[in-house]
């Protein structure tokens, strides 16, 4: 009993503190009483099951009521695709991604237990630069330089206590990519949709990771029309005194037909995010997995007036 009290003054704190924080964010630009917004927000949670943080992420006070309602939430998202995260699980490790789709990876990548520390050191003093990988998590993915480290050995402790599970050379990204992140690495990320009768894109997004940072902007057709963002929503118009705006992705159309091409040979789950890197002359396959970023998708600064995504579900079947 003593547990569960214990376990529900936590929640109840951590949910109070949530709240709190999401107040003080619309107070910032709305001049309304706290008791205003504390219903608001239960009105929209009963509505369209939106928490206390997406409200915040969708700056939902500012919303009209029939725009919210175009909302994907992840109460909503989990009713359209109960079945897909079902038979998601254990299904987009890098090992069997990589095993499926071989053909597409354009590089060679080498499992950390299956290589001696001879190999691995060999490795390291002659590309300098490597890539590591997380078996279950496609988002992780680090880019560390030897020079960062007394030797390779502090990097390959660095990179198992990490919890890194794959290693490859980092290879010197698309040019486009290489003037404005140089030594971090550029990831063009595509959402396919498996529907009735196609396979369609839902949304597509650039992602730059540099030293310990991430940012991140929705793609229009392939352009960079809107800032960055990292994970405390700075913005990022420019990096490394290059502008960020209105960058074209490189090979975007042929990111987008290997997209659908790859999701067409895993038709038992309808929603997927394929993750690719760039170099001047090849797409390289970074992995694959269940799209969980659709709420980041749905900011005010991306949809720019435009409906949230769950109007764009709501007209299809899959």
């Amino acid at each position: 009993m003593k547990k569960w009290i214990c376990k529900g003054y936590k929640l109840f704190k951590e949910h109070r503190k949530r709240l709190n924080d999401t107040i003080k964010y619309v107070k910032q630009t709305n001049n309304v009483f706290r008791i205003v917004i504390v219903f608001d927000i239960f009105y929209s949670f009963m509505m369209y099951g939106c928490t206390i943080s997406e409200y915040k992420i969708f700056d939902f006070y500012n919303v009209s009521l029939d725009k919210r309602n175009t909302y994907l939430t992840k109460l909503r998202k989990n009713s359209l695709f109960s079945s897909n995260i079902k038979k998601s699980k254990g299904k987009f490790t890098r090992k069997k991604i990589y095993s499926l789709f071989k053909e597409y990876l354009n590089r060679e990548v080498k499992e950390l237990k299956n290589i001696s520390f001879k190999e691995f050191e060999l490795l390291a003093l002659d590309k300098k630069i490597l890539m590591f990988s997380d078996n279950n998590n496609k988002n992780k993915i680090c880019v560390m330089n030897l020079s960062d480290f007394r030797s390779p050995a502090f990097m390959l402790d660095k990179a198992k206590k990490s919890g890194y599970e794959y290693v490859e050379e980092f290879k010197r990204p698309n040019k486009v990519f290489n003037k404005i992140n140089k030594d971090g690495l550029s990831i063009v990320s595509i959402v396919t949709l498996n529907t009735y009768n196609s396979i369609e894109i839902v949304s597509s997004s650039l992602k730059l990771q540099f030293k310990d940072n991430l940012i991140e902007t929705i793609l229009d057709k392939g352009i960079t029309k809107y800032p960055f963002l990292d994970s405390s929503d700075n913005i990022y118009k420019e990096l490394n005194n290059n502008e960020l705006i209105n960058i074209e992705v490189p090979k975007y159309q042929e990111l987008v037909d290997l997209a659908k091409k790859l999701a067409s040979e895993i038709n038992d789950i309808k929603e997927i995010e394929w993750l690719f890197t760039l170099t001047d002359n090849k797409i390289e396959l970074l992995g694959a997995g269940i799209w969980n970023n659709y709420l980041f998708a749905q900011k005010q600064i991306y949809l720019n007036g435009r409906d949230g995504i769950y109007s764009y579900y709501k007209t299809k079947r899959f």
